[in-house]
């Protein structure tokens, strides 16, 4: 339950999660999931991008644990910002819980300013309008994203060759 409560911010039941994946699957328009995939295609980490109105979204970023100080979430925040601003969205924010070091040095290095309370901290920042930079960044992510997937398909029949 620890990694739940520091993903969620607080202590959450399993039942809590399920009634969290019942609403974004009734309200699926307000979410938005991205994730990153090793060689096997196994997911190591994610970042669920949710809509809270027609100018806010909230983040939440996990990486499984073998998996993290490789720069995952890093490359996760990077895109997860960069859709959220191409689609008109200014204000974007994550809780988190204020001993949860290593998520308060990623949004600080993705330029989030974070305020604390007590045991709970929430990381902002106002993004600028969308431009042809931002445009270009996005297609740049989606083409090294394709360029991986091909290289992990190949990886995988060159795998599978060999195994004959």
């Amino acid at each position: 339950m620890g990694s739940l409560s520091i993903y969620f911010g607080h202590a959450i039941t399993y039942e809590g999660i399920d009634k969290l994946m019942a609403d974004m699957v009734a309200n699926v328009s307000m979410h938005h999931i991205v994730v990153a995939e090793d060689l096997d295609q196994e997911i190591v980490g994610t970042v669920h991008i949710a809509q809270m109105n027609d100018h806010e979204v909230e983040f939440g970023v996990m990486v499984a644990e073998a998996y993290r100080q490789k720069g995952i979430a890093s490359g996760l925040m990077d895109y997860a910002m960069t859709w959220a601003r191409n689609r008109g969205f200014r204000d974007l924010y994550m809780h988190c819980l204020s001993y949860n070091a290593p998520i308060k040095h990623l949004v600080r290095k993705h330029g989030l300013a974070i305020s604390q309370e007590g045991t709970e901290s929430d990381a902002r920042v106002t993004m600028p309008p969308t431009n042809i930079f931002s445009i270009g960044h996005e297609i740049a992510l989606r083409q090294q994203n394709a360029y991986a997937g091909a290289v992990k398909h190949h990886l995988q029949s060159f795998r599978k060759a060999l195994a004959l």
